[in-house]
């Protein structure tokens, strides 16, 4: 029956028909498509309805991912945030660093509580 049908229908026997809206089923499934093309091989006829992909021709690079998209962005920010990076390490050291401090505040406070004395009097 099969063979009959491929006789009948050629190359769309094996293929999805789309009516209106609404897929319907080749009239000769995949396994016995594989069969009948097993048998005429076999018996040294050639195979006339060589079935390709239906994606053989979609050739599209993979679109990939974010970070990898992103990185070359993300290393010129990095190399920008870096370039004056020196002078704000030394600016944030200075600021951190004691100041003088009265004697008596020497005397009376401890070394936290002086920079948290000298935090509160900058701002």
């Amino acid at each position: 029956m099969a063979s009959r049908l491929l006789k009948q229908l050629g190359e769309k026997a094996f293929q999805p028909l789309k009516v209106g809206d609404i897929w319907h089923k080749p009239a000769i499934s995949a396994k016995n498509f594989a069969k009948l093309r097993r048998q005429t091989v076999a018996e040294g006829r050639e195979w006339e309805f060589d079935q390709t992909s239906p994606r053989a021709g979609f050739q599209r690079k993979p679109k990939g991912h974010k970070h990898d998209k992103l990185a070359a962005l993300r290393q010129d920010e990095i190399q920008k945030n870096l370039d004056g990076m020196a002078e704000r390490i030394r600016i944030y050291r200075d600021s951190r660093k004691l100041k003088e401090a009265s004697i008596l505040d020497q005397l009376l406070l401890t070394p936290k509580q002086r920079r948290l004395k000298q935090y509160r009097e900058t701002k």
